[in-house]
């Protein structure tokens, strides 16, 4: 594994980018791949895992970087996608409207199989102590770039999990986007998250409420 210095930062786009077109296939999976993913199964054992399929899993907030980040713009108005720069931003807007954005990794066990999944996409699985033959795979440098940037991440988070467990789940709370959320939440408080453009029923109920009350005093 790469240190920190060696790390290149990845950003929302480039992990998009590459999470989309990503297919899986064993076939695919090297002596390189292999290796990077065991040490990424190892540093997130750490965590308790859930249910009979060993599943641990993980938020991980990623920036979107700059405009540049996104694409180039020259380029985008020769594809027709674009006219001018103002809808080039409006574009990189729509898609990353928020500075971070937020995913999910998650690991699975069947047996000696082991599964990653980022983003809820299946992206690999292997078989413990069954290393890749020589020459299985072929190499790319993205997938690894990828894997050692997760693999660094991972790490950073995990140990900031074991050094403050309280802290580090109150800082989710407060920070994680809602729409990745499940359970309950208080009332008043999904109305604050909807905004003051939203149709407020409650306010509807309020008024109508007190214009009742309002009518049967004048009788």
């Amino acid at each position: 594994m790469l240190s920190k210095t060696e790390i290149t930062e990845i950003f929302t786009p480039a992990i998009d980018n590459l999470i989309n077109s990503w297919q899986f296939n064993p076939d695919l999976i090297d002596i390189e791949i292999y290796n990077r993913l065991t040490a990424i199964y190892n540093v997130i054992s750490c965590i308790k895992p859930m249910g009979d399929d060993g599943i641990r899993k993980l938020w991980i907030g990623v920036h979107r970087g700059t405009i540049n980040d996104f694409g180039e713009f020259e380029e985008l108005k020769e594809k027709g996608d674009v006219e001018t720069y103002e809808e080039f931003e409006s574009l990189w807007k729509d898609y990353y409207p928020d500075e971070i954005k937020w995913y999910s990794f998650v690991t699975a066990k069947y047996q000696t199989e082991l599964f990653f999944y980022f983003d809820s996409k299946l992206l690999f699985s292997i078989k413990e102590g069954e290393e890749p033959a020589k020459g299985k795979g072929r190499k790319n440098n993205e997938i690894y770039k990828f894997l050692d940037w997760l693999h660094y991440r991972l790490k950073h988070e995990t140990e900031k999990l074991k050094q403050d467990t309280d802290s580090f789940n109150k800082y989710l709370e407060n920070n994680l986007s809602f729409n990745k959320r499940f359970g309950r939440i208080k009332r008043k408080n999904f109305w604050n998250i909807l905004g003051d453009k939203a149709i407020r029923l409650d306010k509807r109920l309020v008024a109508k409420s007190e214009s009742s009350y309002f009518t049967l005093l004048q009788f």
